[in-house]
């Protein structure tokens, strides 16, 4: 939302308009959202608004597999682009006509976001900015959710008191 504020997009736009032009850029390029959609042009009719409200359509991940995959690689992330490949392609609404929670959904925010700050890759995203606000005392820009804590790159138990979803030391 800070980006709309900002004007880097619009919330009505379709979101593949800012997707498709970052999967291209990734090494290897990606196909389109309506070729990984095998040609659903519903896909395209997709708005920001429409993946922020949970209102898209498109399913989640499925956790099982996630749970499967995450135990069978314990060393590797799992990509962004990897829950695009993996998604079950079928809607499970016409888009706008009902809500379902898609962690999917949110992850391709992620490279609508990607896109806006010009970030060639995942890892290039600036997740902090956006949380960012001035402090009146000193004008200074400062964290406005102090104990926010954002996994980056690599395994979750590399940060202090988190541990990953599915396995625990």
């Amino acid at each position: 939302l800070r980006s709309a504020e900002l004007g880097l997009l619009e919330l009505d736009t379709p979101a593949y308009r800012y997707i498709d032009p970052w999967l291209a850029q990734q090494r290897p390029p990606m196909e389109s959202l309506l070729k990984q959609w095998n040609g659903n042009s519903v896909i395209n009719t997709v708005t920001v608004r429409m993946l922020l409200n949970m209102r898209s359509g498109i399913k989640d991940y499925d956790d099982g597999a996630l749970f499967k995959w995450t135990l069978d690689h314990p060393d590797e992330d799992y990509l962004p682009q990897m829950f695009l490949n993996n998604v079950n392609k079928t809607f499970e609404f016409a888009p706008d006509t009902g809500g379902l929670y898609s962690g999917t959904g949110y992850v391709m925010l992620g490279m609508v976001l990607s896109s806006v700050q010009n970030a060639s890759s995942w890892e290039l995203l600036d997740q902090m900015s956006p949380l960012l606000s001035r402090s009146a005392s000193d004008g200074g820009w400062k964290l406005a959710l102090d104990n926010t804590q954002f996994m980056m790159q690599g395994k979750c138990n590399q940060y202090k008191d988190v541990t990953h979803q599915y396995i625990y030391n």
